[in-house]
């Protein structure tokens, strides 16, 4: 797909797993759009959620900021060679990236004084998940996102689903997406496009169908 802008991708794991602790990118400015793990309305399965910041040599002030939404602003300190974790449940709704095919005003900039690494913790007893923000690595103009295809989307007690979700830094970023597999509200093999502003995000979301005939293989390009 290709873009007018820089944009940012974030991929969410299509089942609910214990994540191995993974190796962040170091940067000073990070975007990113806290996925919806589960469509499951118990509290339990979706918090507690937190930004894990860990300093190096130099003391950091980080600022957490939400530019088209309205999570409130956070400023911290982490000090030398540290990790400070900033506790986000009390605003899930207005940080979690529920919905399909729209534009969302939910994409977060995490921005500091020094390099740091970042990642975000989704903690809860049902479904945990880990995601570590990649920086200036996370940007592009073109992505092909994969994902296992063994497994159906989950429709359980703890539903969960096959999805990636879009960032723009940018106003007015046009993009074209190709799914490869049916998505709500758009076609298998069918492009379309969308256009976001700075800090606008879009989730891509596979269907969950209760029919083992009609259940949609969690499938993206590889």
């Amino acid at each position: 797909m290709c873009t007018k802008h820089w944009i940012c991708i974030i991929v969410l794991k299509l089942i609910n797993i214990l994540t191995n602790p993974l190796y962040a990118q170091i940067d000073t400015i990070f975007w990113f759009a806290a996925p919806a793990i589960t469509t499951a309305n118990n509290n339990s399965f979706r918090t507690p959620i937190s930004f894990n910041i860990s300093s190096y040599n130099l003391d950091a002030i980080v600022t957490i900021s939400q530019p088209s939404g309205n999570m409130i602003t956070r400023v911290v300190s982490v000090l030398a060679n540290s990790t400070l974790i900033v506790d986000l449940s009390n605003e899930i709704d207005e940080i979690e990236c529920s919905g399909a095919d729209m534009a969302l005003n939910k994409g977060i900039k995490i921005s500091s004084t020094v390099p740091i690494s970042v990642y975000y913790e989704n903690s809860s007893i049902g479904s945990p998940e880990l995601f570590v923000l990649k920086g200036r690595n996370s940007l592009g103009f073109d992505f092909w996102i994969s994902s296992q295809n063994k497994l159906d989307n989950s429709n359980l007690f703890s539903p969960s689903f096959s999805s990636f979700n879009i960032v723009a830094i940018n106003d007015f970023t046009i993009i074209n997406i190709t799914p490869s597999t049916d998505i709500i509200g758009h076609l298998a093999n069918s492009t379309f496009s969308i256009t976001l502003h700075k800090g606008q995000c879009y989730v891509c979301l596979l269907y969950t169908s209760p029919s083992p005939r009609d259940r949609t293989r969690s499938r993206m390009p590889s």
